[in-house]
């Protein structure tokens, strides 16, 4: 009866990400590759043409970290390729042999116009540069402006590479919407209280006088009484008769020309269609006037702009030598009002922080010059800027 099998040694079981002490002394360059791979459970393929010895003490490094400082350290090179790194020398990355592929973009654009050139298409000097970085082979990349392609040549080994750097660059551009409120304040606010006796009393600023109803005081003459019927008898025209009369006749009397009766026939009663009294508790405050409400939408680190200003025309006036005389040679514009700049920053976590730049400009008077005779009249602007991120 044979014997059962012996049972396997248990696997050891190695942490990919742990940061431990790594000392070789002497030790071969392939044999520590292929040993570090295995603590990093890494695929990898180390070229035979790798030779020599290695003299190495790393702290806080992972086994994938210290492959990397080798790689450097000898100036070899690493690539990955279906989940498997190839490590090799230079001589022998040389010598791989190209290939040829090209990437159209859907965001990138390959064609930028140039400002300083008029608004003339050129090539997208940024992208290409960024391109660039990522080939090892050295050979430049071409741009087709009209399909917005990029053509590249590359080794193999890069490929997988340079494929997914140009899809990670190939992303549309974050918009912000900038919504901005100008309102003007003018420190002179008005106030109105009281009551409002149907518009009768008017507003704040057109008050108007308040009248009794009734008609105007009657003229009597109290020097004389009628002895019958005991009243004053009217004057019909004349002014009134001085009141010379006995005091308590005069105020104390029961006829109805007594002064109690004159006062009281002064004061109007109003029926209800006609009494329309409302309480006024209003404050005009006129300090502040909403000038705009502009929106606009700026792509991602870039400079939006809104402005609401107003050319003044200011004459321009030339000094002829031949003739010694002052001339008008046209108009220059002198622009005033407010200006918004906002440049928004949109980091990875979707946060919005804004380069955020007011400026406020206002004519407060004008300047006349006198030149040979001539005069011109140039106004006068105060300006006040700041800038803040917010």
């Amino acid at each position: 009866m044979a014997p059962p099998p012996a049972a396997e040694p248990p696997a050891v079981v190695v942490n990919p990400n742990a940061r431990t002490v790594r000392d070789f002394q002497g030790e071969e360059v392939a044999m520590v590759l292929r040993l570090l791979a295995r603590q990093a459970g890494v695929n990898v393929v180390v070229s035979d043409q790798i030779a020599g010895t290695i003299n190495m003490r790393v702290e806080n490094l992972t086994p994938m970290e210290a492959i990397r400082v080798i790689v450097e350290a000898k100036g070899l090179d690493i690539s990955q390729s279906n989940n498997v790194y190839f490590i090799k020398t230079a001589a022998e990355k040389a010598k791989e042999p190209t290939e040829a592929s090209s990437y159209t973009f859907s965001y990138a654009k390959v064609e930028i116009l140039d400002t300083k050139e008029g608004g003339k298409a050129t090539e997208n000097e940024k992208l290409k540069t960024l391109i660039m970085s990522q080939i090892q082979c050295g050979v430049s990349p071409q741009f087709d402006a009209r399909t917005n392609t990029v053509f590249f040549r590359d080794y193999k080994s890069n490929m997988a590479n340079l494929a997914l750097f140009l899809e990670s660059i190939d992303q549309p551009t974050q918009q912000v919407m900038i919504e901005a409120r100008l309102v003007e304040v003018n420190a002179n606010p008005k106030q109105s209280y009281g009551i409002n006796w149907s518009g009768v009393l008017g507003g704040s600023n057109n008050g108007q006088t308040v009248r009794w109803g009734g008609s105007g005081f009657p003229k009597y003459d109290y020097t004389k009484v009628n002895p019958v019927t005991g009243e004053y008898p009217a004057v019909t025209d004349g002014p009134d008769v001085a009141l010379t009369g006995d005091l308590n006749n005069i105020l104390l009397s029961g006829n109805k020309s007594n002064l109690g009766r004159q006062i009281m026939g002064q004061a109007a009663i109003l029926s209800v269609p006609q009494m329309s009294a409302t309480l006024r508790l209003l404050n005009e405050d006129t300090d502040t006037e909403f000038l705009a409400n502009p929106r606009i939408v700026t792509a991602n680190n870039l400079k939006a702009e809104i402005k609401i200003v107003r050319n003044q025309p200011v004459p321009k006036l030339t000094f002829n030598e031949q003739t010694a005389s002052t001339e008008f040679s046209g108009f220059e514009d002198k622009i005033y009002g407010n200006t918004l700049s906002v440049t928004p920053t949109i980091n990875k976590d979707h946060f919005v922080t804004m380069l955020v730049q007011p400026t406020i400009s206002n004519r407060v008077s004008d300047q006349v010059f006198t030149f040979t005779g001539a005069s011109v009249s140039s106004p006068i602007i105060d300006t006040r800027s700041l800038e803040s991120n917010v």
